[in-house]
């Protein structure tokens, strides 16, 4: 916020910005960062607001900030997440597996989305261990979920919370939670995101 102050003509000073809303639970606040960075610098694709338009649940918005050739293995695996919650199932297919250290979550996602036998599911679904990116724990635990992994899915949720990225509101929003939201543990984790959330608010201009 102090940077911004001083340099508030700056696009990458508001991007940083939204990024930080948005590990607090902001998603608003995050969108409102994102839409100035790219008014600032149109030339650029911001594809980490791609991320704050599909927390919001605005897929359209997110689809149109990923990168057309999905030239990087991040880009093809946020593509992924957003057509997966979009439920693009057809545009998820087309699109491989990111080849990036520790993100074997990814395999495991793309094959429950072409329906592949659970024994396969479950052996990939072993593979899938924390990162050191909480925003990342938090996909990761989507793509548990989604693939019927409940328990692992809820311990990947509760670990994002616990390394402070609030999840909170973007885990009301995202469907891949759908199956989990009666889930006593469910409701346990989301009233801890919501909490992470409030402390952000409540703190982060001291």
């Amino acid at each position: 916020l102090e940077l911004l102050r001083r340099r508030p003509d700056n696009a990458n000073n508001h991007h940083v910005l939204s990024y930080v809303l948005r590990y607090g639970g902001s998603l608003q606040e995050s969108a409102r960062e994102c839409d100035i960075a790219m008014l600032l610098a149109t030339q650029f694709v911001w594809g980490a607001c791609s991320t704050t338009f599909m927390e919001l649940g605005d897929y359209k918005r997110a689809r149109s900030l990923l990168r057309a050739d999905l030239s990087s293995e991040f880009s093809r695996a946020h593509a992924i997440d957003v057509y997966l919650r979009a439920g693009n199932i057809p545009e998820v297919m087309k699109i491989p597996p990111p080849s990036i250290p520790g993100y074997e979550s990814y395999q495991m996602v793309l094959a429950c989305a072409r329906q592949a036998p659970a024994s396969e599911v479950q052996a990939l679904a072993v593979k899938v261990v924390p990162d050191d990116d909480p925003e990342v724990d938090y996909f990761f635990a989507g793509h548990l979920a989604y693939c019927g992994q409940a328990d692992a899915a809820l311990r990947m949720l509760k670990l994002a919370i616990d390394r402070n990225y609030c999840s909170f509101p973007a885990m009301d929003k995202d469907p891949l939670f759908d199956k989990l939201r009666n889930h006593p543990e469910f409701k346990r984790i989301r009233a801890a995101g919501i909490m992470c959330h409030e402390y952000f608010v409540a703190n982060r201009d001291r």
